[in-house]
């Protein structure tokens, strides 16, 4: 059986990232006749498997690959909304992701689950949900120009802010190449106007 699109799209997303990264798992098979028990046994669209385990580049746990899951797990963290499931264990992290919200990973994930996440991220979404990277997101988007909103230079970063205590996103800033900061959204500091940075 092939592998479901919602898999696919989690794989994408992180492509997208150009984050360094390995994958472990993407689909598994269910016990003959017991029913799925993980996301990765679960049936998707047009294929099986809605969850990817993903790892550092190289194999092992080591303070680079550490530091690779890391962030590959800060990057799903962004769409926490829309994930069934993000798990990490990793040095310092506390938080995890159980039908799209913020959650104490250790207490909702137990003393078995939760330590065997310190060498792979593992992501699952729900059936019916594609992960789309922002910047891909946004470009899809694209309006016409409207002359009442001020227009982006060159775009060196764009960076969502985080509620931490709800996990929705509030605002967002864009950091242009030539050094503006652009906020926007009630979330974002400087809300309203743009500045220089220096």
């Amino acid at each position: 059986m092939t592998v479901s699109r919602e898999a696919r799209s989690i794989i994408a997303y992180l492509e997208a990232t150009r984050l360094p990264h390995r994958i472990t798992s993407v689909v598994r098979y269910p016990p003959e006749g017991q029913r799925p028990r993980s996301y990765h046994e679960q049936k998707g669209t047009d294929g099986l498997g809605l969850a990817v385990d993903f790892a550092g580049a190289a194999p092992g746990v080591s303070a680079t690959t550490s530091e690779q899951m890391l962030e590959i797990y800060r990057a799903f963290l962004v769409v926490a909304h829309q994930l069934a499931e993000l798990i990490y264990s990793g040095p310092g992290v506390t938080v995890a992701v159980k039908n799209g919200r913020r959650v104490d990973g250790a207490a909702v994930y137990g003393p078995l689950v939760w330590p065997d996440h310190r060498d792979h991220v593992h992501v699952a979404v729900p059936r019916g949900i594609f992960l789309s990277h922002p910047a891909r997101t946004m470009e899809e988007n694209r309006m016409a120009d409207d002359p009442n909103l001020p227009n982006l230079p060159d775009i060196a970063g764009f960076f969502p802010v985080i509620n931490s205590q709800t996990g929705e996103c509030t605002g967002y800033y864009i950091l242009a190449k030539n050094g503006e900061l652009h906020a926007f959204g009630p979330g974002a500091r400087w809300h309203g106007r743009s500045e220089v940075v220096t």
